[in-house]
C-alpha cells in the first residue's frame, strides 16, 4: 500500500507511526484498526458513528485520529488534511455538506473542502497532510469537486478496490492562539434519505504563544 508523505502508513490502514514533515506534527492517534465485518446500516437514525453507518474513513467504532500543524516548524499559513472515505454495502451515497462536530480554539480559518477520486501509486500517494490549501499540484495532481452533489462508491476498507477517495479540508492561521476542528460531521443522502456520519478525527492548529 502506498506511503502518503506526512503520516505513517501500514498494511492495515493503520496511522499509529509519525514522520514530522512540511512543519506537521501528529498530536494522538488512536489506532485506527479496519472493521471486521460490514456493519448495518438500516435507517433506524439519522446520526451515526464512524464505523456505524453506511459512510465512514473503514475505521472500527471507536477510532479516532488527531493531528496538528505546528507554524513555527514551516513558513505556511494553510493546511490541508485528507480523510479516507468509503462505503459498507454496494450501495453508492451522495454527499450533501461538510461541518465541523465541535471546534477547539477560535484563532484559525476554514477555508474550504475538496474532493478526489484517484489510482493510488508509489508516485501518486494517499495524503495525511500538507502545506497549502488548495493542495500543491505536486501532492495532489488530481481534479478537485466540490462536497455538494459528489458520489462515493468505493467500498471499505480504502483501497479495497484499488480506487481511493480522499475528503480534503483546509484550515489557515488567524492568529497565534491557533485551532481547529474536533470530529468532522459529514452529510449525505441514501435511499432518499439524509444521514451523517461524524468522523472523530481531530485537525487542528497549533498555538504560538
Amino acid at each position: 500500500m502506498p506511503r502518503p508523505p506526512s503520516v505513517g502508513w501500514t498494511d492495515r490502514f493503520d496511522r499509529r507511526r509519525v514522520a514530522l514533515g512540511l512543519g506537521v506534527v501528529v498530536l494522538a492517534v488512536a489506532g485506527l484498526g479496519l472493521a471486521a465485518g460490514v456493519p448495518s446500516f438500516a435507517p433506524r437514525a439519522s446520526v451515526f458513528a464512524d464505523g456505524e453507518g453506511a459512510l465512514g474513513t473503514g475505521g472500527a467504532v471507536g477510532d479516532s485520529v488527531s493531528y496538528g500543524v505546528d507554524p513555527r516548524r514551516t513558513d505556511a499559513t494553510s493546511w490541508t488534511f485528507g480523510i479516507p472515505l468509503c462505503v459498507h454495502g454496494s450501495e453508492p451515497v451522495i454527499l450533501r455538506s461538510v461541518d465541523a462536530a465541535a471546534t477547539v480554539g477560535s484563532e484559525f480559518r476554514f477555508l474550504g473542502a475538496r474532493l478526489r477520486r484517484f489510482t493510488p501509486t508509489p508516485t501518486h500517494e494517499a495524503m495525511g497532510s500538507v502545506a497549502g490549501f488548495p493542495p500543491p499540484t505536486t501532492v495532489v495532481p488530481d481534479v478537485l469537486s466540490a462536497v455538494a452533489g459528489f458520489v462515493v462508491g468505493d467500498h471499505c476498507p480504502p483501497l479495497s478496490g484499488g480506487r481511493y477517495t480522499e475528503l480534503l479540508l483546509g484550515f489557515g492561521a488567524a492568529g497565534p492562539g491557533g485551532g481547529g476542528w474536533r470530529g468532522v460531521a459529514v452529510t449525505y443522502e441514501q435511499s432518499g434519505g439524509d444521514r451523517t456520519v461524524t468522523i472523530p478525527w481531530t485537525m487542528a492548529i497549533c498555538g504560538t504563544d
